[in-house]
């Protein structure tokens, strides 16, 4: 892999956040985010095709290895596809009222500035680094979900802030504790909290600090992952954001937080043996799921519905890494990815139906196949796919889960698993199914007419034809090239 790739990698969102900065007419924002958009695909697509079997410190403070190209490579696509998708969507907020044209390049630069920080993240080699960064991404995306202004939209982002920084302070407690176990062992310096470093001497940890700086972190990040009981900022934040930003907060900073508690997971394991850290995760996904299906059930708002479909989804993961061994922790990677794309699909389709028809209710929206029909069978689709319905691909993560779970001899997590699927699978389609095929409403409020045909609804659409393919083509056939990246994270997460 080249030397540069990473840094390259953080480098071009952070210039085009600076050019935002620009007093300048809207036109140049776009233009700009557009060329960026397309430049970190292709730089995070390089890098995830270079990424070798051995992990590598690339850069001083920057480390790849094939966990962290899961993530770059899920970043990546998300963020490209939801800043292009974005050039139209502003287009229409603007031609509804809602946001005015002068708003377009602070909404551009906050989500740049949101990726960078998402992609230090995943590339930092320093565990204080990785810490900082989830923390930018909680302030710099508190912004993004109170952008409208409004007094909703405002209360969901200081509940956000307010509920994941307390979180962040818990998982800080946690990196100061692993810090502490390590000094130990190596004596005083910042390679006390170096990824590499730590991977090689987590045998000598102190396993009662190992295993309390491992909870503190569950807790703290899982927060920010929208893990039970800490998910009560998880549905405003998701329905109050632009829709752009819901996708990728569900999509990608969601499994950011996960990201950061499989590095704890992986050094726990090597530190004090699988079984802590893996009860854990069993119960904590478990949990969120069976927390997560009431509310699918009984749900009256579309993106709420995606939101707690995002809970639902992360507890899957969580639930496959506790299951554990190769299969297990194979489903939980691969399931990341299926997830990432179906819902970002569905965040941008249904972002478009909700302009369209000028609504989130799901009453409201009945009937929305005989208004926007091509949108509407793309809500409908994309709903079975959430719902684990085979041929998409969330389907092959769910049910590699449970094949896990019954081949791994921990019969009462596959029953649990099953029957909370069958009925997230009812209540999604149930509502998503009403929407696409049910009775036209005969009240709409603001409702958008067809926009012309502009060279953003063009992108707009190629945009939102990328994750949609992936999720039909992902369940048809896994590349083989994705199957040995996904098992060489699985080896890293298993403490490999």
């Amino acid at each position: 892999m080249p030397s540069f790739l990473p840094l390259l990698l953080l480098i071009v969102p952070l210039l085009a956040a600076l050019t935002c900065l620009v007093p300048a007419r809207a036109a140049l924002a776009e233009w700009v985010s557009g060329v960026v958009a397309l430049a970190v695909l292709a730089l995070g697509l390089w890098l995830v095709s270079a990424t070798g079997v051995r992990p590598a410190s690339v850069q001083p403070g920057l480390y790849v290895d094939a966990l962290t190209a899961v993530l770059i490579l899920v970043i990546s696509v998300v963020g490209a596809v939801s800043i292009l998708y974005s050039l139209s969507y502003l287009r229409r907020e603007v031609a509804l009222g809602h946001l005015t044209a002068g708003q377009t390049r602070w909404y551009f630069l906050w989500l740049h500035l949101f990726i960078f920080c998402m992609l230090l993240v995943a590339l930092a080699a320093n565990l204080g680094v990785l810490w900082v960064a989830m923390e930018c991404t909680t302030v710099v995306s508190g912004v993004l979900v109170g952008f409208y202004r409004k007094p909703e939209s405002l209360e969901a982002a200081w509940k956000y802030v307010v509920i994941c920084s307390l979180g962040i302070a818990l998982a800080l407690f946690g990196t100061v504790l692993i810090y502490y176990s390590a000094v130990q062992v190596l004596g005083q310096g910042t390679d006390a909290l170096n990824w590499a470093t730590l991977r090689g001497v987590a045998p000598r940890l102190d396993p009662s600090l190992a295993r309390l700086s491992f909870a503190f972190v569950l807790v703290g990040y899982g927060t920010k992952a929208g893990l039970a009981p800490m998910h009560t900022w998880l549905p405003d934040a998701h329905s109050q954001a632009p829709s752009p930003v819901s996708a990728v907060l569900s999509a990608v900073l969601l499994n950011c937080a996960l990201y950061a508690i499989l590095r704890f997971h992986a050094l726990t394991i090597r530190a004090v043996g699988p079984d802590f850290s893996t009860h854990l995760l069993l119960a904590f996904g478990l949990l969120s799921i069976a927390i997560a299906v009431p509310f699918l059930i009984i749900q009256h708002d579309l993106k709420r519905l995606l939101a707690y479909s995002s809970m639902e989804h992360v507890g899957i993961i969580t639930t496959a890494v506790g299951i554990g061994g190769k299969l297990g922790l194979f489903a939980a990677l691969l399931h990341l990815i299926n997830h990432a794309a179906a819902k970002s699909t569905m965040f941008l389709s249904s972002g478009t139906v909700i302009q369209r028809l000028g609504t989130r209710n799901i009453h409201r929206l009945g009937g929305a196949g005989r208004v926007v029909p091509g949108l509407a069978a793309l809500v409908l689709l994309g709903g079975l796919a959430l719902a684990g319905s085979p041929p998409f691909s969330p389907f092959i993560g769910e049910f590699t889960a449970v094949r896990a779970a019954f081949s791994g001899h921990i019969i009462y997590a596959g029953v649990i698993l099953l029957i909370l699927l069958a009925l997230a699978f009812g209540g999604l389609l149930a509502h998503l199914g009403r929407v696409a095929l049910g009775p036209a409403s005969h009240r709409r409020h603001g409702a958008l007419p067809p926009a012309p045909i502009t060279w953003t609804e063009r992108i707009g659409v190629a945009a939102l034809a990328m994750p949609a393919a992936a999720v039909l083509a992902l369940g048809l056939h896994v590349p083989s090239g994705l199957v040995t990246l996904v098992q060489h994270a699985a080896a890293v997460v298993g403490g490999a």
